[in-house]
């Protein structure tokens, strides 16, 4: 097995609560990320897949450092990029990208283009003018824009071109790895597609590595080599992309695969309805964190309400947080 470009070990992000009143003596806090670890391959794409809160687009954003983990380590090449300072982490950050979700926000609407992404050269390199306006018309060009187009303000262009824009800004510095913050959810249907064609066919020409997140398994699916799925803070379920669709494991998977429409709307699905609302991140439940919706909790009882699963391999590469498949393997 390859060494993984990047690994994640024990990641916790808490977030302090601000109290309603001085007389409030409660010292609570979210559990954003809770004890998340997995490993990215070179030139393979993890795909990322939860509901809305548990905590996907903050595991990317301090994978980047743009929010300092409470605990944990992110190893990149076996160097914990979280204890990186200096000049090392300024040259850290050049192996280490995002694109954001919202086009929209993620560009300076007083800024040009050229602007844009000459920044990072500015930042990072030593080019002179003329070397880094080169640059920029060649980044356009591998994104699918006009080089014409530089000298635009980020108003003029559509939501899916800004977004070409944010991948151009992303690629300038020929990183290693890019954290993908839910990239197309924000585009048109037919948009989509396009984007996701673009950033497989960047990571075949500069042998990429991404951390994919989304919340439209389709996507997941036709990008991803691998897949995590997460669930109130926890990686409850990761393996290959033809293992997890094939044979999902964890009963939260289950349910999230159930859900994907039939091609052929002659075929019927049995969808699993989850019950009940996510609990609070705040007061996240005891015991497994999926218990309270889970429709297998009955089978194995008590421990699921008491005792937090331990991830175990119950097929190569595929590992599982589960009380159904305690004992299975090897604890991972």
């Amino acid at each position: 097995m390859t060494k993984p470009i990047l690994e994640i070990r024990n990641l916790v992000k808490h977030y302090k609560v601000k109290k309603t009143s001085v007389f409030d003596r409660r010292s609570e806090k979210v559990h954003a990320v809770d004890g998340v670890s997995l490993k990215i391959e070179a030139g393979r794409t993890m795909g990322l897949v939860g509901e809305s809160g548990c905590g996907k687009s903050t595991l990317g954003k301090l994978i980047v450092r743009l929010e300092d983990a409470t605990a944990g380590e992110v190893l990149y090449h076996g160097e914990n990029f979280l204890a990186s300072s200096g000049q090392r982490l300024r040259d850290l950050r050049k192996d280490l990208q995002i694109i954001f979700q919202d086009p929209y926000a993620s560009l300076n609407p007083r800024m040009t283009v050229q602007q844009i992404l000459e920044e990072p050269f500015e930042i990072h390199c030593s080019m002179e003018g003329s070397e880094r306006h080169a640059r920029v018309r060649q980044l356009l060009d591998q994104v699918g824009l006009s080089s014409s187009q530089a000298d635009r303000y980020p108003h003029e262009f559509s939501g899916g071109q800004r977004q070409r824009i944010g991948i151009a800004r992303a690629i300038a510095l020929n990183p290693k790895l890019i954290v993908c913050d839910e990239p197309v959810s924000a585009l048109d249907v037919s948009i989509q597609s396009q984007v996701l064609n673009l950033l497989k066919r960047l990571q075949r020409e500069m042998g990429l590595s991404y951390l994919f997140i989304a919340h439209g398994l389709a996507a997941v699916k036709h990008i991803s080599d691998d897949v995590g799925v997460m669930y109130l803070g926890k990686l409850v379920e990761a393996a290959p992309k033809s293992r997890l669709f094939a044979a999902p494991a964890h009963p939260y998977t289950q349910a999230l695969i159930s859900a994907i429409p039939a091609p052929n709307p002659r075929v019927k699905k049995q969808r699993i309805v989850l019950q009940g609302d996510v609990p609070s991140p705040i007061r996240p439940p005891a015991g497994c964190r999926f218990h309270t919706r889970c429709p297998r909790a009955a089978d194995v009882g008590e421990a699921c309400r008491t005792i937090e699963p331990k991830s175990v391999e119950i097929a190569p590469g595929h590992n599982v947080a589960c009380h159904l498949y305690a004992g299975t393997r090897s604890n991972v």
